[in-house]
This record gives C-alpha cells, structure tokens and sequence, in this order.
C-alpha cells in the first residue's frame, strides 16, 4: 500500500504543476508587433 502512495504523490505534484501553467495568465500577447506602414 505505502508503494502505492509513493508513487501517485510525485505524480499528483507534478499534474498539478502542468495544471497550473495552462491555467497562468499569459505575458505575451502579440509578438512581434505588426509593422507600421
């Protein structure tokens, strides 16, 4: 059992790790900048 519960916290941890970059705010919103004509 102990085995069982080695395994799925560093799973856990990392899935909420990948969660939590898709669901960041994004810094870049348009790049690069259309040019100016």
């Amino acid at each position: 059992m102990k085995a069982i519960i080695d395994t799925f916290i560093p799973l856990l941890k990392g899935l909420g790790t990948t969660f939590g970059y898709i669901f960041k705010k994004k810094i870049t919103y348009q790049y690069p900048e259309p040019k100016r004509e």
